[in-house]
């Protein structure tokens, strides 16, 4: 068996070494970075786990996909729908395939053919939360339902008095008699049982909330980004030929 001289062996290990830094720094380590580089090589795509999304992301005209999920008592939450989630949607909604999951660190458990709810905020936060996810099923329009979650959050926030906020706001909904059987009803355990099977689907479990993903990602970017400037983050995603229409000043990627 032969062996390479003590020179060259050491010149072929630093070489190795030298290759794998430069590896290092093309492929990001931790993928908490813009889509724009997930999407820059199919290597970095397929090392981010992100093909998939990245395909969609560089599809033209594709709606950008924006989840949310939260829980109706938390302020964090509050702060985000009030700040950064109702404004932008009022100015991007033609281009947002918004989601919102009205569940968060809850937990369910089976009773009988039907399931019971704890919350982090206590019951009163648990029929919050079913009544949020009753008005996106019965009032449809997400034009309606995201100002009528917007209006009870935002009172809610200011005065922390839930039951008297969801008096005020019920009395402009339209299908108000709707939403109140809903909420009371079977059909709101159900539908809520589906937001937590959303959440609890999600690659990996919220370690907090609000908890945001972007065309299906999650990442330490993606959430601290939309905290700050939500807009900036789905015009910084979009690429579709009306671009400029929505977001003034941006290029398509």
């Amino acid at each position: 068996m032969a062996f390479l001289p003590l020179n060259m062996m050491i010149a072929f290990i630093s070489l190795i070494m030298l290759a794998g830094n430069l590896m290092s720094e093309t492929f990001p380590t931790d993928c908490n970075v813009p889509p724009s580089v997930w999407c820059s090589s199919q290597e970095i795509a397929d090392k981010c786990k992100v093909l998939n999304q990245c395909a969609a992301w560089k599809s033209r005209n594709q709606l950008v996909n924006f989840t949310l999920y939260y829980e109706a008592l938390c302020p964090d939450c509050q702060n985000f729908i009030i700040k950064q989630l109702f404004p932008t949607f009022i100015k991007l909604k033609s281009i947002i395939n918004l989601g919102l999951v009205p569940y968060g660190n809850a937990y369910e458990q089976k009773d009988g053919k039907s399931w019971k709810f704890t919350c982090q905020h206590g019951a009163e936060e648990c029929s919050v939360n079913i009544l949020e996810t009753c008005a996106i099923h019965v009032l449809e329009d997400p034009n309606i339902y995201v100002k009528f979650i917007y209006d009870l959050e935002t009172c809610m926030f200011k005065i922390q008095k839930p039951e008297k906020c969801v008096k005020m706001v019920m009395k402009h909904i339209s299908k108000r008699d709707n939403l109140i059987a809903c909420a009371n009803g079977t059909t709101g355990i159900y539908l809520e049982h589906q937001m937590a099977l959303k959440t609890n689907a999600l690659p990996l479990p919220p370690m907090y909330v609000p908890w945001v993903t972007l065309n299906g990602v999650h990442s330490e970017h993606i959430q601290r980004k939309a905290e700050n400037n939500l807009t900036d983050l789905i015009c910084e995603t979009y690429q579709g030929k009306d671009k400029e229409k929505y977001c003034p000043g941006r290029v398509i990627s």
